[in-house]
């Protein structure tokens, strides 16, 4: 029986770590490919080309545009997340609330004896 408790404990906290190394993956691909954009725009800015080619635009132009689109919307949405937090955690702070998972006071976790 105790086996059994410890191996489902043991099978949640691997999913969990998975799950979190899944999220850090992500995280990192994320980052990658605005920095792989960055350096796109940066490097393509300047090209030189005839704008009335066939059928009178540049494909290189139209990648640039949606790219710097799509960084300044992504950078409104990190900036609009990042007050929110911000606000929250001044709020909390200010209110005194406890931190997060410092764990329920039962009489296992304060180590009561009840045998009378």
């Amino acid at each position: 029986m105790c086996c059994e408790a410890v191996s489902v404990s043991a099978k949640g906290r691997g999913r969990r770590t998975a799950i979190g190394r899944l999220a850090l993956v992500l995280c990192v691909l994320f980052v990658a490919a605005l920095l792989l954009s960055s350096v796109y725009l940066s490097t393509h800015a300047g090209h030189t080309h005839d704008h009335d080619g066939p059928g009178g635009g540049c494909a290189a132009c139209m990648h640039l545009q949606a790219a710097q689109t799509l960084l300044k919307q992504l950078a409104t949405a990190v900036a609009a997340v990042t007050a929110a937090l911000g606000g929250l955690l001044c709020a909390l702070f200010l209110l005194g609330a406890p931190a997060p998972r410092l764990g329920f006071l039962t009489l296992v976790t304060l180590k009561v004896q009840l045998n009378n």
